[in-house]
């Protein structure tokens, strides 16, 4: 008697194809140039806040700081970390969490990456919650892992508008929301 495989396994080789696949295409399309130099944030002369009557940006070097933060939790792998730069139960630490997963399960680290900031709008500034309309764009992210080491393409600038929140028992800044 001949015994087929069961879909599970079908779906399983089907899927594990489309990302080996998907992995040598980006091998291909994106070969390393060599070149690991991060591209540096834009200087703050260069980043547009808008806002009321507030002088200073600390809402820069915030964010500044939070992009640093997870890059190197990215660069780590250390998804629990990941998560404790976001509040409890936050959406957009779901959708990063499984992102840093996938590429450590491709035996993957992220090097490199960095936030430029674009602009920088606030839309609400209370103590223990700023809401932020932020454009930015990964740039300068290097994916490293054996035998591969590939400079990720420059993204293209995005709008969303970002809640963070502070509370007397965290030093930090967490995300609370990305929209």
């Amino acid at each position: 008697m001949t015994r087929y495989p069961t879909r599970r396994l079908l779906v399983v080789v089907a899927v594990l194809g489309a990302f080996l696949g998907a992995f040598l295409v980006v091998g291909i399309v994106w070969p390393d140039t060599g070149d690991t130099r991060p591209i540096d944030p834009a200087p703050p002369d260069q980043v547009s806040v808008t806002r009321g009557p507030v002088a200073a940006a600390p809402e820069i070097d915030v964010l500044r700081s939070w992009d640093l933060r997870r890059a190197r939790v990215y660069s780590r792998g250390d998804v629990a970390s990941l998560r404790a730069l976001y509040v409890d139960g936050a959406r957009a630490a779901d959708a990063d969490a499984r992102m840093l997963r996938e590429y450590t399960r491709r035996g993957l680290r992220l090097e490199g990456m960095r936030m430029q900031i674009l602009a920088v709008e606030v839309l609400a500034r209370r103590p223990g919650l700023w809401r932020l309309r932020v454009t930015d764009r990964l740039v300068g992210a290097v994916a490293i892992g054996p035998s591969v080491h590939n400079r990720l393409p420059r993204d293209q600038a995005s709008t969303n508008v970002v809640t963070l929140v502070r509370s007397s028992s965290w030093a930090q800044w967490r995300v609370a929301s990305v929209r």
